[in-house]
């Protein structure tokens, strides 16, 4: 990804201040893969990780009893334990729409998640699928990398907010004393369903609303509801933006609304009737499902279709919890990913005491690497979620 949706708020807790003051706000691939390998040795967490193994079950032994099946290269594994915490989020599986006829297509068909980069396309018509954050890098890296002709199959409306305006109103409000740690715990605090929850959600909701771009001339219309209650109800997030905009507007990217009926040999077939004909690739950036029921046993038990405030929309398999991640059928069982908060998660800890840590604990290693850090471009790399 060029920028990751992260904040100042979304650093781990006890990382010395890594993510507030040796990272940019926005935080390209490496520069992820960087603060999460600092935070890694920071806490010594080596001889308790297991790489490269995949859980295939987690089962209930009784309440606070667990068991964990695994598989690797190695073979086989089991472990038992009193607590789970499922991490997998609810972009767990990337999820590909069936098309009539795409056996027939000629080019490459691939999920948003199979991208590299635009350079395996240059000369080629790309159709992209969706209007999400995905489809937007990926269809302004397809242009910038020399593709011949760029269009973004949407589907349904969706917010668009320049990513630097978003980073740079977020210095302004740390700069102001509007963004405080103590605010966004505040937020944290509240609980989906209630009306403090949906007070802190049309607050940020109106402050959003003044930093989005109108595209609906250009055919991507505004949603009805607000940035934040558009994910947190419909899953559907809303787009940082850092080049397609001006792209759609000069029209290097092409806007249809519509979707797929049908593949052809090199041409897209829509629901209205019309055809995208002379097309070498499409992209589905079709966005992720949870699917939980994978490797959970007993999911009629732990799981529940419906729930409203989960982000993923209403048709998945979610998890039942305490509005905090906690599982109300078993108190030892956490989802991490799937209660939002009303604006957002805190960084756990005082600003000033993560800041005289975060002094005490430099090393040589991080002051060489600090400046380089901060002067990464945000070149398009995506990322991956397993």
């Amino acid at each position: 990804m060029k920028g990751s949706a992260c904040t100042p708020f979304h650093g781990l807790p006890c990382d010395g201040g890594a993510a507030l003051y040796d990272y940019p706000m926005f935080k390209p691939k490496r520069s992820v893969l960087q603060y999460l390998q600092d935070y890694f040795e920071m806490h010594q967490l080596e001889e308790f990780a297991r790489f490269n193994e995949r859980v295939t079950q987690v089962t209930s032994l009784g309440q606070g009893s667990w068991q964990l099946d695994s598989e690797s290269e190695l073979g086989r594994r089991r472990y038992h334990s009193r607590f789970v915490a499922v991490c997998t989020s609810k972009l767990r599986r990337p999820f590909e729409p069936e098309i009539q006829g795409r056996e027939t297509f000629q080019g490459r068909v691939l999920h948003s998640r199979e991208y590299r980069s635009g350079r395996a396309f240059v000369g080629q018509d790309v159709l992209v699928a969706g209007s999400g954050n995905s489809a937007a890098e990926i269809a302004a890296d397809l242009v910038e990398q020399g593709a011949c002709a760029v269009t973004l199959l949407v589907n349904g409306p969706r917010h668009f907010i320049p990513l630097p305006r978003m980073g740079y109103t977020a210095r302004l409000g740390q700069f102001l004393g509007k963004l405080t740690e103590e605010q966004a715990y505040a937020d944290w605090s509240c609980v989906f369903g209630t009306d403090q929850f949906q007070k802190a959600v049309e607050r940020k909701d109106t402050f959003m609303s003044s930093l989005a771009i109108d595209l609906s001339k250009h055919g991507i219309d505004r949603p009805p509801v607000g940035f934040q209650a558009a994910n947190v109800k419909e899953g559907r997030i809303g787009t940082f933006d850092q080049g397609a905009i001006h792209m759609i507007r000069r029209g290097r990217i092409a806007v249809c609304r519509g979707r797929f009926a049908a593949l052809g040999a090199s041409e897209a077939l829509l629901d209205d009737g019309s055809r995208l004909e002379g097309l070498g690739a499409v992209v589905l950036a079709t966005g992720f499902q949870p699917k939980l029921e994978e490797f959970i046993a007993e999911p009629e038990r732990f799981l529940e279709r419906g729930q409203e405030g989960k982000g993923c929309g209403l048709g998945y398999l979610t998890p039942r919890t305490d509005g905090r991640c906690r599982s109300t059928i078993d108190d030892s069982l956490f989802f991490v990913g799937f209660d939002h908060a009303a604006k957002g998660t805190h960084r756990h800890t005082d600003k000033q005491t993560r800041r005289h840590k975060h002094t005490q604990t430099q090393t040589h290693k991080h002051t060489d690497t600090q400046t380089h850090r901060r002067t990464e471009t945000n070149r398009h790399t995506e990322t991956h979620r397993d």
